[in-house]
């Protein structure tokens, strides 16, 4: 006869089987806790390049907003190119800060570079440098490895090119890659066809971005994409010539900016150029016979004036301290903005940066 008596099986010492499993949650949420802590715009910036693949202009602009106080070179990167998508790159640029420290990571050759790889690349490519794009995505394939991000890039770079042979060549590597085919299906009609990449959304948009004649991208100051158009001198057109004072702006080039605002006499300029010319008015009093406007904003400087005035002596506590108050307001970001003196010590940024716009 068979014994159907069995023993209860012992049950696990009270709290075991929960234990395992916070364990396993910490073995997982510690590192992500660590780095969020570490580096914190890693999650804002990785938001805002998959808005960009998806062409979420909007999206990306609300992000960096989201995370205004950050001052994360990247993400002021792919904020400029949002703004610049949706026509307010003169008015909305300086409401989030512009004041960065180095990213801290190595590249192949041990040395920092702020993880600018694909940063360079989708500014240089969204700002029209295609040819300046295709350098460094080539390289970046080179250094480090194949990339599907990367061989997107170059394939809207060849199609902007008319290079169709070198197009089919990346579609054809791509179409191997699962989950590819939504792209390949969008690209590839466009092969041979200058007429469909003129139409497409984005390629167009590039084009249009695309300086009048060819330049050697030695001849922009790094970054290229804000270099070139900083000391760009002939423009196809109103947008190219706002970009380019705004550029000046940001880089406070005023002699530069005030070259550029011939243009804008005689019409309504955007928010930031007449900010830009309020901080100039008193070496130049001229300015307010060319742009009568800009007496509208004369109130609000003196108080800025009255606000920014003790802590000239100590600019980086100043940025701190001022920056709810007044970021968008040019004349915070000319002299409270993009400090120097408000980097940590000791990483690497002054040889990094002795010469080109930060």
């Amino acid at each position: 006869k068979l014994n159907t008596n069995h023993a209860p099986a012992s049950p696990l010492p009270h709290g075991r089987g929960w234990g395992w499993v916070f364990f396993i949650i910490l073995c997982f949420a510690l590192p992500a806790l660590y780095l969020n802590h570490r580096h914190p715009y890693l999650r804002p910036l990785t938001k805002m390049q998959v808005q960009l693949m998806q062409n979420d202009y909007g999206g990306m602009s609300r992000t960096a907003h989201e995370h205004a106080d950050m001052g994360n070179r990247q993400m002021a990167g792919y904020y400029a190119i949002a703004l610049a998508r949706t026509g307010h790159l003169a008015d909305q640029l300086f409401d989030i800060k512009l004041d960065f420290d180095t990213v801290r990571a190595l590249g192949h050759d041990d040395e920092p570079n702020r993880c600018l790889n694909y940063h360079i690349i989708d500014c240089d490519y969204h700002a029209g440098l295609i040819r300046a794009a295709r350098h460094y995505a080539v390289e970046d394939l080179t250094m480090e490895g194949p990339s599907l991000y990367i061989m997107k890039i170059l394939v809207k770079i060849s199609l902007l090119e008319g290079d169709w042979r070198v197009a089919k060549k990346y579609l054809h590597i791509i179409g191997k890659a699962p989950f590819e085919g939504e792209f390949i299906r969008q690209y590839e009609p466009m092969v041979g066809h200058p007429d469909l990449v003129a139409a497409d959304p984005e390629l167009g948009a590039v084009l249009h971005c695309a300086p009048p004649q060819h330049t050697f991208e030695q001849m922009a100051e790094k970054p290229g994409f804000i270099g070139f158009y900083a000391t760009l001198k002939s423009f196809k057109d109103t947008e190219a010539a706002t970009w380019s004072a705004v550029a000046c702006l940001y880089a406070k080039r005023m002699q530069d900016f005030l070259m550029r605002c011939g243009k804008f006499i005689d019409t309504t300029p955007p928010r930031s150029i007449i900010e830009g010319l309020i901080v100039e008015i008193p070496k130049y009093p001229d300015i307010q016979q060319a742009f009568p406007q800009v007496e509208l904003g004369f109130d609000r400087y003196e108080l800025f004036l009255q606000d920014a005035q003790p802590y000239m002596e100590d600019r980086a506590r100043g940025s701190e301290l001022l920056f709810e108050k007044y970021k968008g307001y040019y004349p915070y970001y000319y002299f409270f903005g993009n400090l120097r003196s408000s980097r940590k010590p000791g990483d690497g940024e002054q040889q990094h940066n002795r010469a080109g716009v930060n």
